[in-house]
């Protein structure tokens, strides 16, 4: 549904690590694949405290770990993580509203809300139903 390639908008050294809220897995997949994003599936850790799954837009770009604790389903808030996504031939406005058609599509849209800022060249996308995080479009 949202058929848009992302580009981390930023470059800098080593892995992100971003939480997924209990239960959400799927839906960060979900997400990740409509971004057209790869999965690292040899890097793939499911254990009794939880599941990190990896993806990166491209070969030998940086890589984004999503870890999903099975403990405290309730207990996480959002923090002040951001993923900053750049994406290809769209407006951020465009991708940020994008992104809160999709996450009503996927039924994830509880909470979810776009903010704008830097007079409209950055957003900030919130699904609290899957991330901890903002989604920063630049």
């Amino acid at each position: 549904m949202l058929n848009m390639l992302a580009f981390l908008g930023v470059s800098k050294p080593g892995d992100i690590k971003l939480q997924v809220r209990s239960g959400m897995m799927n839906g960060a997949i979900r997400f990740f694949r409509e971004i057209r994003w790869f999965e690292v599936t040899d890097r793939k850790v499911n254990q009794p405290w939880g599941q990190t799954r990896y993806f990166t837009p491209a070969l030998n770009s940086l890589v984004v770990g999503l870890f999903e604790s099975s403990h405290d389903p309730d207990g996480l808030t959002m923090t002040q993580s951001q993923l900053p996504l750049h994406f290809e031939d769209v407006a951020p406005e465009v991708a940020a509203r994008a992104i809160l058609a999709w996450a009503d599509y996927a039924e994830a849209g509880e909470g979810a809300a776009i903010v704008s800022y830097d007079e409209g060249a950055r957003w900030l996308v919130y699904l609290p139903a899957i991330f901890t995080f903002a989604i920063e479009i630049v």
